[in-house]
């Protein structure tokens, strides 16, 4: 995944810890990062503990489409994760689209993931690149 320029690797939170380490482990020797998304995890604040114990770098708040109505977000579980997690260490990747963008720009994420919503609207790159832009602690991760 590296040799094809990735400089992150995620793996899911449901992940056994060993392949949760092994994950971490091969990111350092590689001068690369790593994510564990949380998405379907029940104990959420529990499992960031153990992964920020085991050298995770990015927590991912991830919620999919098909689970959300339209410009629904699940505040009570980034509140839940940013409890445990710094903000600086937090990836939310929640069907976000140009309705809601600006709210999960509030909690200040180290990564925020712009999906298809965005992408599809004609100057949709253009909106991400300036929201993006207006946000300090925003990675540019291009």
């Amino acid at each position: 995944m590296y040799e094809a320029g990735a400089d992150i690797i995620t793996v899911d939170g449901g992940a056994h810890d060993y392949v949760v380490s092994e994950a971490v482990r091969m990111t350092y020797k590689l001068g690369k990062e790593s994510e564990v998304d949380l998405m379907n995890v029940k104990e959420l604040e529990k499992r960031a503990t153990e992964l920020l114990d085991m050298g995770v770098d990015v927590i991912g708040m991830h919620a999919p489409s098909q689970a959300l109505r339209p410009n629904e977000i699940h505040h009570h579980d980034i509140k839940r994760i940013l409890s445990v997690v710094p903000a600086e260490k937090l990836c939310i990747a929640h069907s976000v689209t140009l309705e809601t963008l600006d709210t999960f720009l509030a909690y200040k994420p180290a990564i925020t993931v712009v999906q298809l919503p965005i992408m599809y609207k004609p100057d949709g790159e253009r909106c991400g690149k300036d929201k993006g832009d207006s946000t300090a602690n925003q990675r540019d991760l291009q």
